[in-house]
Order: structure tokens, then sequence, then C-alpha cells
């Protein structure tokens, strides 16, 4: 089960899905091309994922008075 807790994330999944599938029965695509669809779209999301991480923790180091502290707290665990 995917668990998106964000419904505009899970409708725009939910519509790129559809496209592929309905693209594939309507032009008859193959196995191959099908799973060429799918992972741009894997690609599209790790990059999503690698940013809001990147973001997230640039917040975190912000918000802490020295940066340093929660660093060393991070890469220690």
């Amino acid at each position: 089960m995917i668990i998106v807790k964000d419904i505009q994330d899970a409708t725009t999944m939910k519509n790129k899905l559809m496209s592929i599938v309905r693209r594939s029965h309507k032009f008859g695509h193959s196995r191959t091309t099908v799973l060429i669809e799918l992972l741009d779209i894997i690609d599209d999301l790790e990059k999503n994922i690698d940013r809001e991480e990147t973001a997230m923790f640039a917040e975190l180091i912000a918000q802490d008075s020295d940066g340093m502290s929660l660093l060393s707290n991070q890469v220690a665990a």
C-alpha cells in the first residue's frame, strides 16, 4: 500500500499512472515501454524525495542555534 499524506500528490500520481494505463491500452505499448515510463516516474519521485529531505535538513540546521550540535548528533546516530 502506498501512503500519501498530501491529496495533491496522490491525485498527481493517480493521473500519471492512469495516463500510462490508457496509453498502453490505446496504443498497444509494449511491456518495455510501460516499464520505461514507470522508471521515469520513479526517478522523478526520487529527485523530489531528495529535494524535500535536503530542505528539511536545512530547516533543522537553521533552527539549531549553532548548527554543528545537530549535525554531530545526526552523524553519530
